[in-house]
C-alpha cells in the first residue's frame, strides 16, 4: 500500500477545491465515472488529474515548424 492518497474524482465539489478544472456534468459532480467504470473525463490542463507532462499528445502543427 502507498503514503499517496488518491486525489478526489474529476469534477467533484472537493476536487474543484483543490484546483480540478475536468469537467463537472460529464463526470456527474463526481458521483460516479461515465462509461466505461474508470472513464472519467480529464482535461488536459487539470493540475491534479493530469500533471504536466502525464497525459501524452499527439504531434500537431507546431511540430512541424519546431527547431531540430
Amino acid at each position: 500500500m502507498t503514503d499517496q492518497k488518491k486525489p478526489p474524482n474529476p469534477g467533484s465539489n472537493a476536487a474543484l477545491k483543490l484546483g480540478c478544472r475536468c469537467a463537472v456534468m460529464d463526470n456527474n459532480h463526481g458521483k460516479w465515472s461515465p462509461y466505461p467504470p474508470d472513464g472519467w473525463w480529464i482535461s488536459e490542463n487539470c493540475p491534479l488529474h493530469a500533471p504536466k507532462g502525464s497525459i501524452p499528445r499527439e504531434p500537431g502543427i507546431e511540430d512541424l515548424f519546431r527547431p531540430r
